[in-house]
């Protein structure tokens, strides 16, 4: 999916502090995606969001840490 994005133009920051899954997370530019594989990963986008909205901000507040 990192691939799928930057053939998009878009910026990926990925995260992991694991060093195979940092490894495995750089190692996307020695390929492309075909037309095919872009519109496969295309049509997952399906308009639902299963978590908050990034920008609720009561939400927000309610999840956030608090020092004690």
């Amino acid at each position: 999916i990192i691939r799928w994005h930057l053939e998009r133009g878009e910026v990926v920051i990925p995260k992991s502090v694991h060093e195979n899954r940092i490894l495995e997370n750089s190692d996307v530019f020695n390929f492309s995606l075909t037309e095919e594989e872009i519109k496969q990963i295309d049509s997952l986008e399906t308009g639902t969001r299963y978590g908050s909205h990034p920008d609720d901000q009561e939400r927000l507040a309610e999840t956030s840490i608090r020092p004690v």
